[in-house]
């Protein structure tokens, strides 16, 4: 028997116009990890008198799709399904720059940028995805697809390190279609798997920065991750199935973590002191630290059709003071630089956005779903 190899596997995704409506128009990514797919639970009978130690009998208690993706993100055009899915809202900015945008000045003929945010109509709003995974195998005819809708994504994450390139993990949590929820040898427009520019990936060695109110800080690492809490399966299935209803969003949050390395210790104190002093020796307060973030990165490809050059780029800052930082304790190793992770928890701010993703390409985005 052959071995079976992963390289020909596929896993794309495509927006629903709404809860139990197929999407069709699939948008496909290269994988670097795909642990999605079909889950199912089982459990035991209750423990009962009569002597017997193993349990008598054995359940399934119901099926959904879930599991994280990683990929190495292109900024062209696809990324923003997942972010505008993820996060719940769009606005795009035509022929401006993202620095252009923050300005609220300037034009570049050629270049949007699309911002992302809470909807401030719903702020627990996020879109649906109808999945499609392919399970490789040499005999084409023997090829599995996976089919996952009403989809929303639970977590997403960017994560930039140096000498390497920007990564993202998001994780989703949907319904599997009408049993079974696979198809053998799966084929036909849907199942067929383009990709965006290849060269649009953002490299953290050349380009980007983490700035805390107002300050570039010297770091060995940055994650940005959005958590969409869901209600679980087991709470939003009825009697007489096994798939939940929907997993409407209960909670959100976004967290940025930071590896700085020490040049002093003013920001490491600040978060003890809550205060913005630049001294060592401020004793501790109630008060958290609070204050902004801003993170920069950036593709070494150029978008194409700028009128003035400028490289693709994603940026995500906070502006209304709504962070709030704290400082993991320093761990000394031997022969090694002294660094310290901070973690900064966005808060909802009294108005305003309490955050903004950004991307600039050359794209534009029509309806969701299409």
């Amino acid at each position: 028997m052959a071995l079976q190899m992963t390289s020909a596997g596929l896993f794309g995704v495509a927006g629903q116009s709404g809860l139990a409506s197929a999407g069709t128009n699939f948008y496909w990514f290269p994988l670097v990890n795909c642990d999605y797919g079909p889950m199912e639970g089982q459990d035991n009978l209750p423990p009962e008198i009569g002597g017997a130690a193993l349990t008598r009998g054995r359940f399934k208690t119901g099926i959904v799709m879930g599991g994280n993706v990683d990929i190495v993100p292109r900024l062209q055009d696809r990324i923003a399904w997942l972010l505008w899915g993820a996060i719940g809202y769009i606005s795009t900015h035509t022929d401006q720059a993202i620095a252009q945008v923050i300005a609220g000045a300037g034009a570049n003929v050629g270049v949007n940028t699309h911002q992302f945010y809470f909807d401030t109509t719903d702020e627990f709003e996020t879109k649906y995805f109808t999945t499609h995974k392919v399970l490789p195998h040499s005999t084409p005819a023997s090829e599995v697809g996976e089919i996952g809708m009403d989809n929303r994504i639970t977590n997403l994450t960017i994560a930039a390190t140096p000498a390497s390139v920007a990564t993202m993990r998001f994780g989703m949590l949907g319904r599997a279609t009408a049993d079974p929820a696979w198809v053998k040898d799966p084929d036909g427009a849907d199942w067929v798997a383009t990709y965006d520019d290849e060269d649009s990936f953002m490299v953290t060695s050349c380009t980007g920065s983490v700035e805390i109110e107002g300050t570039e800080y010297d770091t060995g690492a940055v994650t940005v991750t959005l958590m969409n809490n869901l209600l679980p399966p087991a709470q939003g299935r009825k009697i007489g199935s096994g798939h939940p209803i929907d997993y409407p969003v209960l909670s959100r949050s976004l967290v940025i973590a930071t590896t700085c390395f020490v040049a002093d210790y003013d920001l490491y104190m600040q978060t003890f002191s809550g205060a913005a002093a630049p001294v060592v020796d401020a004793g501790w307060s109630c008060t958290p630290y609070s204050g902004d973030f801003d993170v920069i990165l950036e593709s070494d490809a150029a978008v194409t059709g700028a009128a003035t050059a400028v490289n693709y780029q994603m940026r995500m800052r906070t502006t209304q003071n709504n962070v709030n930082f704290m400082a993991r304790p320093i761990v000394l190793v031997p022969n090694q630089p002294v660094v310290f992770q901070l973690i900064g928890n966005v808060q909802n701010p009294d108005s305003g956005n309490p955050f903004d993703f950004y991307i600039h390409n050359e794209s534009t985005y029509g309806a969701w779903g299409t």
